[in-house]
């Protein structure tokens, strides 16, 4: 992929004049007036020079590309002319979901969104992952293994990191997702089409005509490093239940946040990430002063430390791994952090040498 920096590029020089305002009034147009001309396109390489040997090729040129645009889209619309097509192997109102979804995604997972994450979630992961940043800067200022320049260098990079929390720009604002779909029409109940290609459109011009905001998949589960939006996302998915609880104690919602997403900036090995992230979210929570860091919950005989390594285990729960993942197990990313942690042997008192609480213990940084 690489940018258009200019739109002549398709053109003699002597025709790019013309091709440059051709370009840029159709653009403008089939975006509502969103492009300018001092905007940049992202393109695929590969899909432009196929454009430029088509429109230059004496058999198909500019009329032929007409008619490959045209059967592009009759094949990509056919599917809604034949209901087997539309739905295949699934009952009409698993169909019409995963359709209205793919258009429509917005208005559906916001108005859950706003019922199971209040602001009030979002402002505490924010005041976690800070916690979070600073034991890391506390650790790696106190690191004998780096040398003081790649130290300095990853505390650099590491605070100049940026952290997107929650769900981008307003869509967990209500008033602002009902004016998004204020143009849309009540959709007739024998006819799917014309109200799903008015949704589509609206569905698009919102990514264009939203410049400031760096947007994201918000239901994603797991925090992890984007380097579309030049950040770290913790996305709204792992702000509710099992990972975080509105009310719960710190020891649930510092064990099941963690912080591996931006552990993943410095190195590309998710293992890795899961012993030292843990290691990090846990000085975060030891840190919180003691009628923050010592609440329990009630009717459970557990420490708020218990909790801690408990829901960190949660977040990993599985029905199965994947044998073919890069990654390990599920299972033993619970297991091998915790017993390379004294923290976890202190808090359930494993006896030294057993298999939570091995003699011999591998420590970064």
């Amino acid at each position: 992929m690489q940018e258009i920096k200019s739109t002549t590029q398709f053109k003699t020089p002597a025709e790019a004049p013309v091709l440059r305002l051709e370009w840029a009034n159709f653009i403008s147009k089939y975006t509502n007036g969103t492009y300018t001309r001092v905007d940049k396109i992202q393109h695929d390489i590969a899909a432009t020079e196929l454009i430029k040997k088509l429109y230059y090729d004496r058999n198909i040129g500019r009329n032929g590309l007409r008619y490959l645009v045209a059967w592009s889209i009759f094949r990509q619309l056919i599917n809604f002319t034949d209901p087997y097509m539309l739905r295949g192997d699934d009952t009409a109102e698993d169909a019409c979901f995963k359709h209205i979804r793919t258009v429509m995604n917005l208005a559906i997972v916001s108005h859950y969104f706003q019922s199971v994450v209040p602001p009030r979630m979002v402002y505490q992961a924010k005041r976690i992952v800070s916690r979070i940043r600073n034991a890391f800067q506390n650790t790696l200022e106190s690191s004998s293994y780096l040398t003081r320049n790649i130290r300095e260098n990853i505390i650099n990079e590491m605070l100049n990191i940026k952290v997107f929390i929650g769900s981008p720009g307003r869509r967990l604002d209500p008033v602002f997702v009902e004016e998004m779909f204020k143009p849309l029409p009540d959709a007739p109940q024998d006819r799917l089409f014309p109200t799903w290609i008015k949704a589509r459109g609206l569905y698009y011009q919102y990514y264009w005509k939203d410049r400031t905001s760096a947007l994201y998949d918000e239901e994603h589960v797991g925090g992890y490093s984007n380097g579309v939006v030049g950040g770290v996302v913790l996305p709204t998915g792992n702000l509710g239940r099992p990972i975080m609880y509105q009310y719960g104690p710190a020891g649930l919602n510092y064990g099941g946040l963690g912080w591996e997403g931006e552990l993943n900036s410095f190195t590309d090995s998710e293992n890795i990430c899961d012993l030292a992230g843990t290691k990090l979210a846990y000085k975060a929570f030891a840190s919180l002063p003691p009628k923050y860091r010592d609440v329990k919950l009630v009717g459970l005989n557990m420490t708020s430390e218990q909790l801690f390594f408990v829901n960190y285990c949660v977040s990993l729960c599985a029905h199965r791994s994947d044998t073919g993942s890069q990654y390990a197990p599920f299972r033993k990313r619970c297991i091998v952090p915790l017993r390379n942690m004294p923290e976890f042997s202190r808090a359930f008192g494993c006896a030294e040498g057993t298999l939570m609480n091995p003699q011999e213990k591998c420590s970064i940084w």
